[in-house]
């Protein structure tokens, strides 16, 4: 009796991108959710960890940082943001064409203006320097599932990278399965964030929590303003 009527007998069904990423935000591997904050704000942990997960899409943030969802690892003093793209399902094959996507240049120049404001601080380390993430999702979900929406994760510039061999190749550009050999799983994904492997430096912890403060409070513009020096 626990199945709503009108899921009974479904095992999949098609998702937006909102859908999607209200998904996730919940799910962290083994952490539970410990506590939850207005704006939609969730901090989970496993009782030693601790992270927290902010809904951004379709807010002030996405349209100050250009992302959907805002990973902070309370430990590492670390952030990672992550942009959501669907991936279509077409003739049984799940594919994102970038071409189609109006709101893809806006959120790279976001990105890049909050990414030319971080530190380079080599006695922090990380993997890579990447801090934005895209995760292309299938848009066919099974209404089951307790995990993160399958799909996978590209470190921004690797996506860039693999549009722009795509394009000298063959002049068009799409991710999927088929295209994509080399991906982050979720797991994999969420395993890097536990470690502190990957995302901001700790240098660089109490300006992005300030900018995000600001953004909040005043529902401003404040990455360039509070990130620039004066001259």
């Amino acid at each position: 009796m626990t199945t709503p009527d009108y899921l009974k007998g479904l095992t999949t069904t098609k998702l937006r991108e909102d859908q999607l990423i209200m998904g996730d935000m919940r799910c962290f591997g083994d952490f539970e959710v410990i506590r939850e904050f207005m704006p939609t704000t969730y901090t989970l942990s496993d009782g030693k960890r601790f992270v927290s997960i902010m809904y951004a899409n379709r807010t002030i943030i996405e349209n100050n940082i250009g992302v959907d969802l805002i990973y902070h690892d309370h430990i590492n003093r670390s952030y990672i943001f992550v942009q959501y793209k669907r991936l279509s399902e077409i003739n049984k094959k799940f594919i994102y064409y970038p071409s189609g996507d109006k709101n893809l240049v806006k959120e790279l120049k976001l990105m890049n203006a909050l990414e030319a404001k971080l530190t380079k601080d080599e006695k922090d380390y990380r993997i890579n320097e990447q801090v934005f993430y895209f995760k292309f999702c299938d848009e066919r979900q099974n209404i089951h599932a307790k995990e993160l929406s399958s799909g996978f994760y590209l470190p921004k510039d690797y996506f860039l990278l693999i549009g722009e061999l795509q394009k000298e190749e063959s002049g068009h550009i799409n991710i999927s399965y088929d295209t994509v050999t080399r991906y982050l799983t979720n797991t994999v994904f969420i395993e890097l964030i536990q470690y502190g492997l990957i995302g901001t430096k700790v240098n660089d912890a109490n300006l992005i929590s300030e900018i995000i403060k600001g953004l909040l409070a005043n529902k401003k513009a404040l990455i360039l303003a509070t990130t620039t020096s004066p001259r």
